[in-house]
């Protein structure tokens, strides 16, 4: 980028069987203008058992700045832990 520092944005969506809501919220979190800034969105999905992930992967095959991460213990707390460790926002300083 011609030695031009363009912060990058985190954001953490964490989630479980939330099919009727995951769509939007990540078309909502994708129309924001990027241009100013270098995006990533964490899914940390706690193993849904409804359409959730089949929906998020939809969405990142058109967007590769959509990542699905998986959250075994299926709870907000590891969801974040899991989302802090793989940000790249937070190992950019």
């Amino acid at each position: 980028m011609c030695g031009i520092h363009v912060p990058a944005v985190s954001v953490i969506i964490p989630c479980r069987n939330e099919e009727s809501i995951i769509r939007n919220r990540l078309e909502s979190v994708l129309a924001w203008n990027c241009s100013e800034y270098e995006l990533e969105v964490l899914v940390i999905d706690g193993r849904s058992t409804d359409k959730t992930r089949e929906i998020v992967r939809e969405i990142q095959r058109e967007n590769p700045c959509v990542f699905l991460l998986d959250n075994p213990k299926k709870n907000k707390p590891v969801a974040l832990n899991i989302a802090v460790r793989a940000a790249w926002g937070m190992r950019s300083g």
